[in-house]
């Protein structure tokens, strides 16, 4: 039984039903720019722009700089710098050297693209009762004091899924309300089974690193028959757990990040979590005393190493997601009074992370906060390993609020590659903390990153209505085996043909549609994403004798779909404007 979508079909004047047929779960084939002739000449110029905090050496942010006290750096070469905004005490400075005039656009700039927003991230998996306890408290009184309504909150919380209690929000009372609901959530109880012996037989490395990466190979020689210390093991298996769990949690980071991937605004992001995943010992990284390869020689760990890759991979991808999507980083983490000591991640590299190799601590020491601290370096925030939680509330508020943004123009077209930023002040004696790079993402790329991510983020509906059509059919294919448990789907958009652009060609009309089909299951996580393009062709005298509102109907069929239950979307962007629409639809087949 299908459930038929709330808008009804208007399919009676112009009905352009150009529907292409894709195989399910097919990868979505992307057209570039390049394999499609354009409609019209367009000359675009992209500026990037970069959120700035600027402290002394005690952190005090500091106001009052200008556009000419700075540089910046795109790649290494050195950037014009075409816009420049200044806020003090979260309100755009206007007038004076390097600011915006007084006017009315100059402050509905600051009200909407330069807003402030929030994105507050409770991590269950790592936080104690206790802790969360006492962060709600501190947060609560924060907001109570603190927040004037001035800009926005948003409240995730990640345990055994990823919920999202509060859209953004300047309502002080329903961010409250959302603090509420989350100290009403399940912790995760971890219990540690103690080992029983003192020397464990080490397990085949290509085995246990199969365990965490399917695909990871190479790690057999000299590594089946190893004895190893009970500390050693005891380290793996900490590890291990670690990463499953830490796994999850960035999975949650990246979501909420994509999700608001095309939102305007000087983004943050704050991660508040226990403790942090635990890396391995200097020893095992790097090899001084591991056992196993013969008298007077050091060997290193290969699946503790094996897992530290995996684990940088993680925090790459988070920077990265975060540079993309223009989120600054602020972990708040409860582990103030335990021992930690120096990154094992080369914050230098940027995306690129590995182990230094400057290491000089014992195997027995964990690094609790350097992994931390790198996400914030990388993103422009700041990390707060802390029990003052109030402190480190207050803290981000100020840097926020007392900060800058300059942009920039910049000779790439969007080719999804990571490019680096660097800036530098012309006054000595001051830090600077802002993104390292930026990737570069068109907007069609960036909306099928929203896309993608679960139904638990709302999908922004956009700039015009669409109405989605979902009509299931019996597969009929020729040459393949008719399956039972199967039907084939046609899903199109309904859109007024007033809001795509059409260019006159002879004695007809033509546009581009680019069409996103986004396919969730029950749980609202993404199984299938179809993009395609559809070139729209209209007779002239069609056109002028169509009345107004009247639809035109795009899509593609989905073969082979599996029965079930399905949330599906379609949405379909304007190749000329840019322009789009989505609708979303229960279905099941």
């Amino acid at each position: 039984m299908l459930e038929r979508p709330s808008h009804p079909s208007r399919l009676a004047v112009l009905s352009i039903a150009l529907l292409g047929a894709v195989p399910y779960f097919a990868s979505a084939r992307q057209a570039s720019a390049a394999d499609l002739p354009p409609l019209v000449e367009e000359i675009s110029v992209e500026v990037v722009n970069v959120d700035i905090v600027v402290t002394d050496g005690a952190g005090r942010p500091i106001t009052g700089l200008t556009a000419d006290d700075f540089e910046v750096f795109e790649d290494g070469v050195r950037r014009d710098i075409s816009n420049f905004f200044s806020f003090r005490l979260g309100h755009l400075q206007l007038g004076g050297e390097g600011a915006l005039g007084e006017s009315p656009a100059a402050k509905g700039l600051a009200d909407s693209r330069m807003r402030r927003r929030m994105a507050l991230l409770f991590d269950n998996n790592t936080l104690e009762k206790r802790h969360r306890a006492q962060l709600i408290r501190d947060l609560e009184r924060f907001v109570l004091e603190q927040f004037d309504e001035s800009y926005e909150w948003s409240v995730v919380a990640y345990g055994n899924e990823l919920q999202l209690m509060q859209p953004f929000t300047s309502d002080k009372t329903t961010v409250l309300g959302a603090l509420g609901r989350v100290g009403e959530l399940p912790v995760p109880v971890r219990r540690r089974r103690p080992t029983d012996r003192t020397e464990v037989e080490q397990l085949s490395g290509s085995r246990r690193a199969a365990a965490v990466n399917p695909g990871a190979r190479g790690l057999e020689r000299g590594a089946s028959k190893t004895v190893v210390s009970l500390a050693d093991f005891e380290m793996r298996e900490r590890m291990l757990e670690g990463l499953q769990m830490f796994d999850r949690t960035s999975r949650a980071v990246i979501q909420t990040m994509r999700a608001h991937m095309g939102l305007d605004g000087r983004k943050s992001l704050i991660l508040v979590s226990g403790y942090p995943s635990l890396l391995p010992g200097a020893d095992q990284v790097l090899g001084r005393g591991f056992p196993g390869v013969g008298s007077g020689r050091d060997s290193s760990d290969p699946l503790v190493n094996a897992l530290h890759g995996e684990l940088l991979s993680r925090y790459e991808a988070m920077i990265k997601i975060a540079n993309a999507a223009g989120f600054s980083i602020y972990p708040v983490s409860a582990s103030r009074g335990i021992a930690s000591h120096s990154s094992y991640l080369d914050v230098e590299r940027k995306v690129n992370m590995t182990a230094t190799g400057y290491l000089t601590e014992s195997s027995s020491s964990i690094d609790l906060d350097g992994s931390s601290r790198t996400l914030a370096t990388n993103t422009g925030g700041s990390f707060y390993s802390t029990d003052n939680f109030y402190g480190a509330f207050d803290d981000i508020d100020d840097r926020t609020s007392n900060s800058y943004v300059l942009g920039f123009a910049t000779d790439h077209t969007p080719d999804g590659r990571y490019h680096e930023i660097r800036v530098r002040t012309k006054r000595p004696g001051l830090r600077l903390f802002h993104r390292q790079g930026y990737l570069h993402l068109s907007r069609e790329d960036q909306l099928a990153e929203e896309l993608a991510t679960p139904l638990a983020f709302p999908k922004d509906r956009g700039d015009f209505e669409v109405a989605i059509e979902v009509v299931p059919s019996e597969p009929g294919r020729r040459n393949e085996p008719r399956r039972r448990n199967e039907v084939d789907v046609l899903v199109a958009g309904l859109v007024p043909i007033e809001e795509l652009t059409l260019v006159p060609q002879g004695e007809a009309a033509v546009g581009r549609v680019h069409v996103y089909i986004a396919v969730y299951d029950r749980s609202g996580e993404l199984l299938t994403l179809v993009r395609e393009h559809q070139d729209l062709r209209v007779e002239a005298d069609r056109l002028a004798a169509a009345p107004d509102g009247s639809p035109a109907r795009v899509g593609l069929t989905l073969r082979g779909v599996p029965k079930g239950e399905y949330t599906i979307s379609v949405t379909l962007i304007d190749d000329v404007t840019g322009r789009y629409g989505t609708d979303l639809s229960a279905v099941r087949l």
